[in-house]
């Protein structure tokens, strides 16, 4: 997913005509942080998605429209399975129960 949306940023980046320095300065990030971003070492959060999207004119749909399912219109996401020898999310922070 992280590539995905990585590509797609350099996409709409490129596509505006700026650079990584100028869209990190204009998002107040950091030029490193946008480029792990377009190599898709970097998944950023909505709010920092939202303010790459606003400063390339884009909306937030079109910067994750890489990993957005048309058919459905949702975010297509595959979680890893947990590693060996973790706590499964559903069972994550729970107390046992007696019986």
């Amino acid at each position: 997913m992280a590539r995905k949306i990585g590509a797609r940023v350099r996409e709409l980046r490129e596509a505006a005509g700026i650079t990584q320095e100028r869209l990190a300065w204009d998002c107040d990030l950091d030029r490193a942080y946008i480029g792990h971003i377009e190599a898709g070492r970097k998944l950023p959060s909505l709010p920092v998605l939202h303010a790459i999207a606003r400063r390339l004119d884009a909306d937030l749909l079109d910067v994750v429209s890489a990993v957005v399912s048309p058919e459905r219109g949702a975010l297509v996401y595959q979680p890893r399975p947990p590693a060996p020898g973790t706590a499964t999310a559903a069972g994550a922070g729970n107390p046992p129960q007696n019986p």
